[in-house]
């Protein structure tokens, strides 16, 4: 099914997990980030749709199981990014990832992976590389070349709720869900141009540049941890590894500040909570620019970064 956003395909997702199931829980983890209304960087919000929400710890089983309690029984859905990007790149333990899928087939919940940025990943996302394989993805982002684009799917007999009639029946209507234009691009984008090749091709790439950062702040002793996987990478000025979203609270914000801004006026554009996102237009000159430009900044203020 195709709507216009992530935060739709992920609105999407639950909608349809909700009717399959019958029930109305769904887990989602502090620090997830899932659309406009689907925000939990502190818990739940009164922003977010009203949906009832359980908070679980990424990457922390025992305090996931906790917070479910006695509901396993109410839960309708699961979604997760099996990495944190918007809450900094933290990777999903892949004994966490195979708990909750666990669950799901135990408790016949849906197993929703929100892989809107994390489906650049390869021919298949990210869950293709780790061997994980939830009941329903959504997508979004790229996949439109520039226009508005979202979708969400997955097994057969839960998008089978479309095909139903009468009272079981289930609708995903939208003036421009489905809109001719942004799907033949899509089409276009995934068939000639972002094909399963060249994805992994990019996530390679990505994975280079991320160990020559690493190598970079190496060379210059500068206390930081990088996350994230691929094109999509994380720069954290703290000694403590990055694991749980607990850990950034040592991260300095003023120390991301400066590295985004040093690297602004060197010509560099990051994101400010220090993220790095590659574009496949890049070359490696392209490169080669950045990682003078950020060697540049480790030199001249490595030991500021590391306070």
């Amino acid at each position: 099914q195709f709507a216009n956003s992530g935060t739709e395909a992920n609105l999407g997702a639950l909608k349809t997990a909700r009717a399959y199931t019958g029930r109305d829980a769904i887990l989602v983890m502090k620090g997830g980030y899932h659309g406009g209304v689907l925000g939990f960087a502190s818990g739940n919000h009164r922003d977010n749709a009203p949906y009832d929400f359980i908070i679980g710890e990424f990457n922390d089983w025992e305090a996931t199981l906790s917070a479910i309690g006695n509901r396993q029984s109410d839960l309708a859905a699961i979604l997760i990014e099996p990495i944190f990007n918007s809450g900094g790149g933290i990777i999903g333990d892949l004994n966490f990832l195979q708990n909750l899928r666990d669950l799901a087939d135990r408790t016949g919940a849906v197993l929703i992976f929100d892989e809107v940025m994390t489906s650049r990943h390869g021919g298949g996302g990210i869950q293709e590389k780790i061997g994980i394989i939830p009941d329903l993805t959504t997508i979004g982002k790229y996949l439109g070349g520039g226009f508005a684009f979202g979708c969400f799917g997955g097994r057969a007999d839960i998008m089978s709720i479309y095909n139903r009639e009468g009272s079981t029946a289930s609708m995903h209507h939208g003036t421009f869900n489905n809109h001719v234009l942004t799907t033949a691009v899509a089409a276009v984008g995934l068939s000639e141009v972002f094909t399963p090749e060249v994805a992994e091709q990019f996530f390679e790439r990505g994975e280079k540049f991320r160990i020559k950062i690493i190598e970079i702040i190496s060379t210059y002793g500068v206390k930081a941890q990088i996350t994230g996987l691929g094109s999509m990478i994380g720069v954290h000025f703290c000694k403590n590894k990055i694991h749980q979203i607990s850990d950034l609270k040592n991260v300095r914000p003023e120390a991301r500040d400066l590295l985004y801004f040093e690297m602004l006026a060197r010509g560099i554009y990051m994101v400010r909570r220090g993220g790095i996102i590659l574009s496949l237009p890049l070359t490696a000159e392209d490169d080669e620019n950045f990682f003078e430009a950020f060697s540049d900044v480790m030199a001249n203020y490595g030991d500021l970064l590391s306070v």
